[in-house]
Formats: structure tokens, sequence, C-alpha cells
């Protein structure tokens, strides 16, 4: 009887310690359970804001190929969905030299260093041909020990920021040039002012000089007119000198003369012509430093002269509403050229020329 009561108490026993088992894995397989609900409910929350958000994503395992991606992405290298990108690489999506340069190269640097790459800029070629642009960080993937075991990237495009950036910088360069032409513009309306106040002040003084110097000048001639017809037999020092006066006098008075003709404000007289010959004369070209300056009224390099010449020229070029322009080089010779309207200065019509019709060449 005594051993059946022990049997009995650890019967009891062994069926109190399985209920308690029982109880154990129920209560663990509940929260099993929970934790299948909550990881299921967590990777549609992943998946659900992966499918919505605009900017592409991707998941990459420690060889660069494609674990997850969302549909952002897939339109973004021309697929039905994401699912077709699983196992690839950006090898097998994009141009082997762009992949290579903005994308692979990048994955390998990450995943061998470990280290996050944030906001790196790229050019991708789209299903429709055209460049976007993009920004893309791509951030090391764990496990529990800390090995790298793949990435996550996500990208943003700044195509739109990227062409206004260019169109502003294109701009910032035509703003500069816009800036220069009329620094140019400015700098040539000053001196054309300079100019034409010099020649204003040029008129003033030929007038004056005219008066002052016509008189004396013709005594001085009238004087060697009477010399040489009372001087029957002159000495030829005499004589010499008497023609010196008089060719001297008569230079003085063309000076004179031409001092006013180019103050002289004249309306221009159009007429048809012909240029057909190139005139040359000394070859001995203008020195760079006096290139900026022969046009200017009273600028001279030679002993003789007053230096109205090259100005007289372009005075009546530009009063036709033509132009002059010169190129010279030292020791060759200087080559100038007359630009004229076709058919006449208010039709601003311009005919170019062979080189040989067009240019005079000379010292």
């Amino acid at each position: 009887m005594e051993d059946e009561g022990k049997s009995r108490k650890q019967l009891l026993r062994e069926l109190a310690r399985l209920r308690r088992k029982v109880a154990e894995l129920a209560t663990s397989e509940a929260e099993r359970k929970r934790a299948e609900e909550a990881l299921a409910a967590e990777r549609n929350l992943l998946r659900t804001l992966m499918d919505t958000l605009p900017d592409p994503v991707f998941v990459k395992d420690a060889e660069a190929r494609y674990l997850v991606s969302n549909p952002a992405y897939a339109r973004l290298v021309g697929l039905d969905s994401p699912e077709q990108e699983v196992g690839k690489t950006a090898l097998d999506l994009y141009p082997e030299e762009l992949a290579r340069r903005y994308f692979y190269a990048d994955d390998m640097q990450v995943l061998r260093s470990g280290e996050p790459l944030i906001s790196r800029e790229g050019m991708v070629i789209d299903p429709d041909g055209e460049e976007r642009w993009f920004l893309t960080s791509k951030v090391p993937l764990r496990d529990d020990s800390g090995a790298v075991v793949g990435l996550v990237g996500v990208s943003r495009d700044v195509t739109d920021r990227v062409l206004a950036q260019q169109a502003l910088e294109e701009y910032s360069e035509r703003l500069e040039e816009m800036v220069e032409e009329r620094t140019r513009e400015l700098r040539e309306a000053q001196e054309e002012l300079l100019r034409s106040e010099k020649l204003a002040l040029l008129g003033e003084v030929a007038g004056a000089m005219s008066h002052e110097l016509r008189n004396p000048l013709g005594a001085i001639k009238n004087a060697v007119y009477y010399l040489n017809m009372v001087l029957e037999e002159p000495e030829p020092e005499v004589k010499d000198t008497l023609d010196i006066l008089n060719l001297e006098a008569s230079n003085c008075a063309k000076i004179v003369q031409d001092l006013l003709d180019f103050a002289r404000s004249r309306p221009p007289v159009h007429v048809q012509l012909q240029v057909n010959d190139t005139v040359r004369g000394a070859l001995s070209g203008i020195l760079e430093g006096n290139l900026g300056r022969i046009f200017e009224p009273l600028f001279n390099t030679k002993a003789r002269g007053i230096g109205l010449g090259l100005a007289a020229v372009r005075l009546l070029v530009e009063r036709h509403g033509g132009k002059v322009e010169v190129e010279s080089e030292p020791g060759r010779g200087s080559t100038f050229t007359v630009w004229l309207p076709v058919g006449g200065a208010a039709s601003g019509v311009w005919r170019e020329q062979d080189e040989s019709d067009r240019s005079h060449r000379g010292a």
C-alpha cells in the first residue's frame, strides 16, 4: 500500500511538471507568434515606406548584388518591378564605364572600408536617354557581430538644381562678357569724346592760326617774288635761299590749309567706285606701342608732317558710315582695310572683298 501511495505521488508530481512545461511551451509559442507578427508588421511598414518614397532606395549584399529596392529605383533603371533587380549588380543595369565610375566603385569602397558615403553626386542616363543627376548616400549594413554584410543606399534627384546651377554659371559668364563689352564700349565712347574735343580744339586753333599765319606767310612769299624780280643775277647762295624761303612758306601755307580742312565738318558725298588695286609702299611696319595711336590727330613719328594723314582717313571713312582696320608686323609691313557700306551709309550692308581688292600696304 505504501508503494502504491508513493507511485501515485510521483505520478502527480510528474503530471504537474508536464503541465508547467506545456504552459511554458504555450507561452513561448504565443511570444514567437507575437514576434513574428511584429516582424511582419515592421517588414510591411518598411515595404510600404520604400514603395511610396519618391526617392530611389536599394539594399545590396556584400558582393554589391541587389537584395531589395523600391519601384522608384526600378523605374530609374528601366525595369518593370524591383524583383527584376535581385541578384544583379550596377554593371548589369548601367553602361559599364558609367557603372564603374559612379556606382560599382562606390559600392566596393563602402563595403571594404565600412565607412558611409554621403551625398555623392553622379549622373545617370534614364530610360528616355536623358541625363539625370542624383545625390546618393550609401551606409554599410552590419550583422550582430559588427561585420559588414551589405549596404543601404538612397538617392535624391537633383537634376533641376544642377541644371539651374549650370544655367546660372552660363549666365554669370555671359554677364562677365556683357560687362567687359560694356566697359569696352564706354572706353571707346570716352576715347571718341576725347577725340571729338581734341578735334574741336584743333578747329579753334586752326581758325585762329589761319588768320595769324596767312598774312605773314603771304608777306614772305611776296617778298621772295619781289626779290626774284629786282635781282637780275643774284648770287647762287642768295637764289638758293630765296627758293628755300618760297618752298617752306608754301609748305606752311599748306599745313594751315590742311588744319582748316581737317577741322571743318563737311557732309559726306556718295559716289560709286571700284577698288581693285593693292597699293604697296615701304614695308617698315608699325611698332606695337604706336598701333593704338596712329589715328590720333597730330600723332607723328616721322621727321616731316604733322600727323593728320591717317586721322583724316579715319574721319572721312567714318563720316561715310565705314570703318578702318589695321594689322601690322614690324619689319614686314602694315595692312589697312577700309570698310564701306554697300549702297550708302544708310543701308548698313557690308560686302567683304578679296584681300588684294581692299588692302593698302605701306609704311
